[in-house]
């Protein structure tokens, strides 16, 4: 008797950024040169734009049967992800680009603060790349006594890689693991994409 069964694996995440962590966000046009203006005091990264919190997620239908050698995915499917920033000069360059389409490259960097909160104390650990992504979402929030309106943007994408990077026990840099999908051809794509100036 042969079963049949449906089950959707979920991968989402949901975080508030940590003091230990900092994250910042680069948005390239189809081009590869870097649109957005830096607010942040890292040098570690041209036009580093700071994020303060985000939250995403990716997700596959299964199809399980007791008469296979095992289990037959479908289409990954990217949800949007949602990012929280503060208003900036790149605030009114975003919701243009959201108003006519434009596609970017958007890639988030993470790095672990080891020697306190300065450049030099920075690591790099984990990147995220975005492609084709297309802004989708923009919104303002704010409460009186706020030092300004606080900002969320939501992003949708057809490809997205995720690039690691371990600390070895005497706190240098380990080898880098990759793994990448386009969801729009079903293949998949292991390969930063540059960014020029």
């Amino acid at each position: 008797m042969k079963l049949l069964g449906m089950s959707a694996m979920v991968a989402a995440l949901a975080v508030q950024v940590q003091a230990a962590v900092n994250v910042y966000m680069t948005v390239a046009d189809a081009n590869g040169n870097n649109i957005g203006t830096t607010n942040s005091q890292t040098t570690l990264i041209k036009n580093a734009i700071e994020i303060q919190g985000y939250s995403f997620g990716t997700e596959q239908t299964i199809n399980l049967s007791s008469q296979s050698s095992g289990a037959g995915a479908g289409k990954i499917h990217f949800d949007a992800f949602t990012l929280s920033k503060t208003v900036d000069a790149n605030t009114p360059v975003f919701f243009n680009r959201m108003a006519q389409g434009l596609p970017n490259t958007i890639t988030i960097y993470f790095f672990k603060v080891t020697g306190g909160a300065t450049t030099r104390g920075q690591q790099a650990y984990m990147t995220w790349q975005f492609r084709t992504a297309a802004f989708s979402a923009q919104s303002f929030s704010g409460d009186e006594g706020d030092d300004g309106p606080r900002e969320s943007l939501s992003f949708q994408y057809g490809a997205l890689q995720i690039s690691y990077t371990p600390t070895k026990t005497d706190g240098t840099p380990g080898t880098p693991t990759a793994s990448g999908w386009n969801s729009v051809k079903n293949t998949a794509e292991v390969q930063m994409v540059s960014k020029g100036n």
